[in-house]
């Protein structure tokens, strides 16, 4: 799923949408997002990405956690990510 652009201010950006996704298999699915840097006139730059096992989710639970988007491929820190999960059954 792709989001809409995020309003911006000059200490963060925020997208505060949600979504609904189905998962059939949660102990072989992962939520993933990818944070890219979008430019207007040339291919959007991958800024950083985090996975989540659906397993190690609680079902019935709001998950709220802050999540490292580490450069692609590197385990430097560069933004965080605020998240909340739902998982129902």
């Amino acid at each position: 799923m792709k989001t809409a652009l995020p309003s911006v201010t000059l200490v963060q950006r925020r997208w505060e949408q949600d979504f609904e996704l189905l998962v059939h298999e949660p102990e072989h699915q992962q939520l993933t997002a990818v944070l890219l840097e979008h430019h207007a006139l040339d291919k959007d730059d991958e800024v950083g990405r985090v996975s989540i096992p659906i397993d190690q989710l609680a079902v019935g639970e709001m998950q709220d956690m802050w999540l490292d988007l580490g450069p692609p491929g590197t385990d430097e820190q560069s933004s965080l990510l605020s998240l909340s999960v739902s998982l129902f059954s």
